[in-house]
C-alpha cells in the first residue's frame, strides 16, 4: 500500500481502491483503534517538506510499546550530520548534538498538520550506570530497534525491541536522495568506549563510529493515543 501527497495538501491512500485522507484523519484512526485497518508495516507515506523536498515515511510498527501507536521511519536518509562535534558519546542521546539538530533543523521542516500529531517519546538509556533520559519528538533508532536483542546494548537500550520492518538487512538499507547507499546513525553508544555510537553500514551490518564523522540521519517518529 501506498500513501501520495496530492496538490491540494490530502494524503493519497492507495490500497485495493484510493481515498483521500489527512493526517488528523489517521490520528483519529490511531486514537479509535483502528490504524490496522488503515495501515500495515511496511506502508509507505509520501509528503512535502516546508521546503518543498518529497519524502517518504515508512510505517515501521505498530503498538509496538503500546497500545493505539504507530512508528514511521524514513524511507531514505534525510541528509548528512554528526552525532557530536567531538569524538565523544558522553551523556548518550540525551546530551547528543545529533538531538538537537533534529530538533532545532529536522522537526521545524515538517508539515504543521504532521508535527502537531507527533507523540514525544522519552528516550531512556543507562550508561555504565548512568541513566540518562530525553523527551524526542524525532529521533534515530536504537541498536535493537534495527538489529533485536543483543549483548552489546542490552542495558543501554532500555527495554527496546525490533521493528518489524528492520528485520532483514535488506529492511536496514538505507540511500541518500541521490540513491547512493550510505550508512547511518543510530542513537545507541558504543559504551566499551567513550568515541563511539553504533551505526549501520550500507550493506545493512551494524558497526561503531566515530561520533564526530558526518554519518546519515535516519528520523523516526511515533503517533500514539493521546496526543493531540
Amino acid at each position: 500500500m501506498r500513501i501520495n501527497t496530492t496538490n491540494n495538501g490530502e494524503l493519497r491512500l492507495t490500497k485495493h481502491y484510493d481515498t483521500s485522507l489527512s493526517w488528523n484523519l489517521l490520528k483519529s484512526a490511531v486514537n479509535d483503534g483502528l490504524i490496522y485497518e488503515l495501515l500495515e508495516v511496511g506502508d509507505r507515506i509520501t509528503f512535502n517538506l516546508k521546503d518543498d523536498k518529497v519524502v517518504s515515511v515508512i510505517v515501521a510498527a505498530i503498538n509496538l510499546y503500546e497500545k493505539n501507536s504507530v512508528i514511521f521511519v524514513f524511507d531514505d536518509l534525510l541528509r548528512r550530520h554528526s552525532m557530536n562535534n567531538r569524538a565523544t558519546n558522553n551523556g548518550g542521546w540525551a546530551k547528543s548534538g545529533m538531538a538537537d539538530y533534529m530538533e532545532k533543523a529536522i522537526l521545524p521542516l515538517l508539515p504543521k498538520n504532521l508535527a502537531d500529531i507527533i507523540t514525544p517519546r522519552m528516550i531512556i538509556q543507562n550508561i555504565n550506570g548512568t541513566e540518562h533520559k530525553r523527551e524526542s519528538k524525532l529521533w534515530l533508532p536504537s541498536l535493537t530497534e534495527v538489529i533485536g536483542e543483543n549483548d552489546m546494548t542490552e542495558e543501554c537500550d532500555f527495554k527496546d525491541k525490533q521493528f518489524p520492518i528492520f528485520k532483514t538487512k535488506k529492511g536496514r538499507v538505507k540511500s541518500l536522495e541521490d540513491g547512493k547507499t550510505w550508512c547511518y546513525w543510530l542513537r545507541s553508544p558504543y559504551v566499551d568506549d567513550s568515541k563511539f555510537f553504533w551505526n549501520v553500514g550500507n550493506n545493512g551490518n551494524n558497526r561503531i563510529t566515530s561520533a564526530n564523522y558526518s554519518d546519515g540521519i535516519c528520523p523516526c517518529f511515533m503517533i500514539a493515543k493521546g496526543s493531540k
